[in-house]
């Protein structure tokens, strides 16, 4: 993301695909993934299964997901992803997790319904752009 946002500067980029983008924001301890594209089950399983293990190693209390090019992910993988959010991220740092879905309604449904479920300590918010998701992940 090209911004002029001194909050933003040191970051580090730990993962870059052909489908996402995972960045580190030490100084935040914040992570940010980009989905490129529509992944398959297999890409999609292998971004969070790296994202996840960020979480617990690094301590991660904020974490930005931009699902613009992500499309809708398939009902196993929903399955997938509920486990995880219902077993892993409880035990994690994460304080806040910022979805960007811009005007996708079902998508927003869809990722709401994944982490209703699980009894986690973050708050979760969709924004329409990136740059709405950084002012709420890096204010008070």
């Amino acid at each position: 993301m090209a911004t002029a946002d001194a909050r933003l500067e040191g970051v580090e980029m730990l993962e870059d695909t052909s489908f996402y983008t995972l960045d580190y924001y030490a100084s935040h301890a914040m992570v940010r993934l980009v989905w490129k594209r529509r992944p398959s089950s297999l890409e999609y399983r292998k971004a969070l299964t790296f994202f996840l293990n960020l979480l617990m190693k690094l301590r991660v209390e904020r974490a930005l997901f931009d699902n613009l090019q992500a499309g809708l992910i398939s009902a196993e993988d929903r399955d997938w992803s509920t486990f995880y959010i219902k077993t892993l991220l409880p035990k994690s740092r994460l304080k806040k997790l910022a979805s960007v879905v811009g005007q996708e309604v079902l998508q927003r449904m869809l990722i709401r319904g994944m982490h209703a479920e699980a009894k986690n300590q973050y708050e979760l918010m969709f924004f329409e752009s990136e740059q709405e998701a950084f002012d709420w992940l890096l204010g008070s």
